[in-house]
């Protein structure tokens, strides 16, 4: 092979040799790069498909808390017949996951109830609040303190309805 290369006029060699820089380019776009180019494409296509259906998750998961919420403030007054003060206040701190951030409990000579409680969500506080009103028990004292954005701390005394 070396003898062949000698045997071509310099001329020849340049025109061989760059012909040989194009072909190796090439093979390297089309074995290499073109491959490659097309993988991130997809993977930037897969992952665009992805957020979208994170964004549509998220707003599902929305919507069901809500539903929840709902469906729990509408079972309320059934689930109340016949339980006790303290497990009304209990279902209705669980339906909002806010039965963690109870701090105390405590029970008053009339039979209400004071929830001192660590910091919650308001949002979640004042669905936990109609779920105790649609369940026939009423706030007689709130006391809240902001303790930042969205977040509040305090205490509620709640006792059962009374008629008239």
């Amino acid at each position: 092979m070396n003898a062949r290369w000698l045997q071509l006029a310099p001329r020849e060699r340049w025109l061989v040799a760059i012909g040989a820089a194009i072909l190796a380019g090439g093979l390297v776009y089309a074995l290499a790069w073109q491959p490659l180019a097309r993988s991130i494409e997809r993977n930037e296509t897969q992952v665009a498909q992805q957020r979208a259906d994170l964004a549509w998750m998220r707003q599902a998961a929305l919507r069901m808390r809500a539903l929840r919420s709902q469906a729990d403030i509408r079972s309320a007054p059934q689930a109340a017949a016949g339980q006790t003060l303290r497990a009304v206040l209990d279902a209705a701190l669980r339906a909002q996951d806010l039965d963690s951030a109870v701090a105390a409990r405590t029970q008053g000579e009339d039979g209400s109830i004071r929830v001192t409680f660590k910091p919650v969500s308001f949002d979640a506080l004042l669905r936990c609040l109609a779920g105790l009103q649609a369940a026939g028990l009423q706030v007689r004292t709130i006391e809240l303190d902001r303790v930042g954005a969205g977040q509040v701390a305090g205490s509620l005394q709640v006792a059962r309805a009374t008629a008239g």
